[in-house]
């Protein structure tokens, strides 16, 4: 599989793709944070409410991507013999595709 012009194995590509998006959640949960903390949005009360909302959706979705990630760190590279009962790599990815 070729991300950024890499060959990769669908596991690491898969990796890649949810540690980018993890961090992508985790700023706009720490940009939310401080919206939350300024003088000028504390007047605007509704205002504050759509991005108390908009943090606990990125919340919400970075735990659902960290708890991929340590579900795809389970399981082992596509080259190697995988254990009895583990879940394979393309039943696992099939089930979990990104949106």
């Amino acid at each position: 599989m070729r991300l950024d012009g890499l060959l990769l194995c669908e596991r690491h590509a898969m990796q890649l793709m949810l540690e980018d998006r993890a961090d992508t959640l985790l700023g706009i949960v720490l940009v939310s944070g401080r919206i939350l903390q300024s003088a000028d949005i504390r007047a605007d009360a509704l205002r504050a409410h759509r991005v108390e909302l908009q943090q606990e959706e990125a919340i919400e979705q970075l735990r659902f991507t960290r708890t991929q990630l340590e579900l795809l760190q389970q399981v082992g590279c596509p080259g190697r013999r995988q254990a009895d009962g583990d879940v394979t790599l393309s039943v696992w990815a099939r089930s979990h595709a990104l949106g």
